[in-house]
């Protein structure tokens, strides 16, 4: 029989959205790094929000692919906070959306049928611009391996984010799965469900443990309790698990001006 992961992922998720939550308030003063982490655990999010809704619809091929998504943004975010190549990372980010509209522009079949608003350059944009095509920017995406190994979790490249690839690059019978599945001739096993979504919410606590651990801001340790409640409640079901989030809950409904993070 299934198990009812509902509950653990609507927990996390509600977590997420306590610490964008944050975030937006200090949005005016925020600087690159934080911005980046703002922004990746905003895509984690969506990421748990969508394979608990792929997992609720029996879509689970579809969800090892978000499954690899989130994944690759945490291997980035280590990445990043190991190497402090967030202003570099910025820079090329900055020259490929540039790349990208030049091609539009300069493609006599498509450049018409785009709105010149959408990939004309602003002002700020140009000067930027200028400034950064007389530089090198030698900067190059990192080998997700070679993350895993530096976190000394190379599993999670091998067991991880290399089985979910084989979702998103076809093997010769992609699709028997829900092939069975869907004339009913067979079914999903139980325990690679259960696989599916465990490691989906565990990975979801990395993210934004390693997030938060590396934030210019210094985060409440209630938060971090949230996170040990949540990764425990995955191996042994307890109420005390719970207590954390029903804490920090409470708190936001007692203040709404309630933060949970400084300088």
């Amino acid at each position: 029989m299934e198990k009812d992961y509902n509950f653990l992922f609507e927990s996390l998720e509600m977590l997420y959205v306590f610490v964008l939550g944050m975030y937006l308030r200090i949005n005016d003063e925020i600087e690159l790094k934080d911005n980046c982490i703002e922004c990746y655990l905003a895509r984690g999010l969506n990421c748990l929000k969508s394979i608990n809704a792929l997992c609720k619809n029996r879509c689970f091929s579809d969800s090892w692919v978000i499954y690899r998504v989130l994944l690759e943004r945490l291997f980035y975010l280590r990445y990043l906070n190991e190497t402090n190549e967030y202003r570099v990372f910025d820079d090329w980010s900055f020259l490929q959306s540039i790349k990208y509209r030049n091609h539009i522009m300069s493609d006599e079949e498509f450049k018409d049928r785009v709105s010149k608003s959408e990939i004309e350059l602003l002002e700020v944009e140009k000067d930027r611009y200028e400034k950064l095509d007389n530089k090198t920017i030698d900067w190059k995406r990192p080998r997700m391996e070679d993350v895993a190994k530096s976190m000394k979790m190379k599993f999670l490249y091998d067991y991880g984010y290399s089985h979910a690839s084989t979702s998103v690059h076809p093997l010769i019978r992609d699709g028997i799965e829900d092939f069975l599945d869907f004339t009913k001739l067979g079914t999903y096993k139980p325990e690679t469900i259960e696989i599916l979504q465990k490691n989906t919410i565990l990975i979801g606590t990395m993210l934004i443990q390693e997030g938060l651990n590396n934030s210019n801001y210094k985060w409440m340790s209630i938060v971090y309790d949230c996170i040990d409640g949540i990764r425990n409640e995955l191996d042994d079901h307890k109420i005390e698990n719970y207590l954390p989030m029903k804490k920090l809950i409470g708190m936001f409904k007692e203040n709404d001006h309630f933060v949970i993070c400084g300088k």
